[in-house]
């Protein structure tokens, strides 16, 4: 186990006065440093201009506008600090750092307060971050797939040995030490690497894609039952580990042992796999347990597929029980299978199972039968119908939620510098493909300014890229709101980047 360094924090306070308007004075605190920046104007931040659904959402920056970390990659959401409000975590693939934004509010503004948890080595290239109490303590910890260390080379958990140009991955756990003031603290958290979870991952890096070669993916859910939540993962490892790719989970040992590194039992679930790419926790039949749903998109079969879990194992005339993770058909999409969620589209009371394909360009889902089968009953691939598809940009991070409250689940979706929410033209046509809302589009002549310092005549338009996506009621005011990160590619591509907050205004 070890302990973190202290990290300089920086308080935003934001005012939410009029839509698509952010006003950025910002006081940097922390380190015995105190500095005013404050802009004289007050900048858009994004037009309000050819969507009715783009003026329903304001814009507000989380992380610092005038520190300049780079290449954020991943967000998520929860109570960090334990006072009742929705914090965010962003992990970021250029520059490196592991950020905490710990909301405040005021009768009349609500604030970001920043620090780094921790960065560079262990942590290089981040695949997957989660937030949720691990050890049981009712304070949530941080959860980190780390695709790639940093170091020069992995040591094979199989075998022992170093191997150049293989990634280092580990899952680390960053655990919460407690109060909302020690949590502002990093040197107070405590990270344990689980020791099943350090691993030599196929390579080679790409900032860039996450979804590609050694870690790829993580998702948590309380898989056999005890001791609250466990770490499902997905693993392309080097030819060192033998086995091929596979899906695993480290099985959460409880709150005794939950901060012991050996404590994690690395249970398979899938092995000798085609490459991996995405996995998501679900009860995909419905029998109180959760199910695994992964997908592998160079298989030339069942690209999209489940895993049944045995612990409510009840045999019935579409599956056998004997104890082992069975198999199930979802699809197969011939243009690649990448990322996977899933959630009840149709209202039908049954999972119903979302895919992005990148090469294809194309957003399907998949129908969740009434009685989902597993081999060796029979592989039936499940109804599939088209979502959306591109033209011109690549669909890459997907979630569903119901963004207008009206009790249907909307498609949310970011394309390239874009943020695009579908929904069905009609109750009747929810099978049919669904209406284009544009939320944001970040190419912009002049592109927007996320630092008050920048001159926006010196802003070269370039490409963004929106990898990070969440959803959640980070206000509370009932309605769901987007997170998003933009990723911008000008000059040097290190500066300008941002975590946005698009505040769901319900008009």
């Amino acid at each position: 186990m070890k302990k973190l360094l202290r990290t300089c924090c920086v308080f935003i306070p934001v005012l939410l006065v009029t839509p698509v308007i952010l006003s950025i004075p910002a006081l940097l605190v922390g380190c015995d440093a105190v500095a005013l920046l404050a802009p004289n104007d007050i900048r858009r931040l994004f037009e309000d201009e050819r969507s009715a659904a783009r003026a329903q959402f304001t814009p507000v920056q989380i992380d610092p506008p005038s520190e300049d970390s780079s290449g954020p990659a991943l967000i998520a959401s929860g109570d960090i600090d334990g006072d009742g409000l929705i914090d965010v975590a962003s992990a970021w693939n250029q520059s490196n750092p592991l950020q905490l934004h710990f909301q405040r509010r005021t009768d009349t503004t609500i604030a970001f307060e920043t620090i780094t948890l921790v960065g560079d080595m262990p942590i290089d290239v981040i695949a997957g971050l989660e937030i949720a109490d691990m050890d049981g303590d009712g304070a949530n910890d941080i959860v980190v797939l780390v695709k790639h260390s940093g170091t020069a080379s992995a040591r094979c958990r199989t075998t022992g040995e170093l191997v150049d140009g293989a990634l280092a991955g580990m899952v680390l756990i960053y655990y919460n030490p407690g109060t909302a003031a020690e949590a502002l603290n990093s040197l107070l958290w405590v990270e344990v690497s689980l020791s099943q979870a350090e691993v030599a991952g196929a390579g080679p890096l790409d900032q860039t894609s996450p979804e590609d070669g050694g870690y790829t993916a993580m998702s948590l859910g309380d898989i056999d039952g005890v001791n609250g939540m466990d770490i499902v993962v997905a693993w392309n490892p080097d030819e060192c580990e033998g086995a091929g790719n596979r899906v695993d989970y480290f099985a959460n040992p409880g709150p005794g042992t939950a901060r012991q590194e050996n404590a994690w039992a690395s249970i398979p679930i899938e092995l000798d796999l085609p490459p991996v790419n995405s996995v998501a926790v679900f009860d995909v039949d419905g029998d109180g347990d959760l199910d695994i749903i992964s997908t592998y998109p160079d298989a030339a079969t069942l690209n999209v597929r489940w895993r049944r879990n045995p612990l409510i194992d009840i045999p019935d005339a579409f599956h056998i029980s004997d104890q082992t993770w069975r198999r199930g058909a979802i699809g197969q999409v011939s243009t690649g299978a990448d990322v996977v969620t899933a959630g009840d589209i149709d209202n039908d009371g049954i999972t119903d199972v979302v895919v992005r394909s990148k090469n294809g360009a194309v957003i399907l889902w998949f129908k969740g039968p009434e009685n989902a089968t597993t081999d060796p009953v029979r592989n039936l691939p499940w109804q599939v119908f088209t979502l959306a598809e591109f033209t011109e940009r690549t669909p890459r991070s997907i979630a569903l939620g119901d963004l207008d409250s009206d009790g249907q689940l909307e498609l949310i979706t970011t394309v390239d510098s874009g943020i695009l929410w579908f929904e069905p033209f009609s109750a009747t046509g929810i099978t049919d493909q669904w209406a284009e809302n544009l939320i944001e589009d970040d190419i912009l002549t002049p592109p927007a300014v996320t630092d008050p310092n920048v001159n926006i005549d010196e802003i070269i338009p370039s490409s963004t890229i929106i990898h990070g996506l969440d959803l959640v009621d980070l206000n509370d005011d009932g309605r769901l709101d987007l997170i998003g990160t933009l990723d911008r590619q000008g000059q040097s591509g290190l500066t300008n980047d941002a975590v946005i907050w698009y505040r769901n205004n319900g008009l």
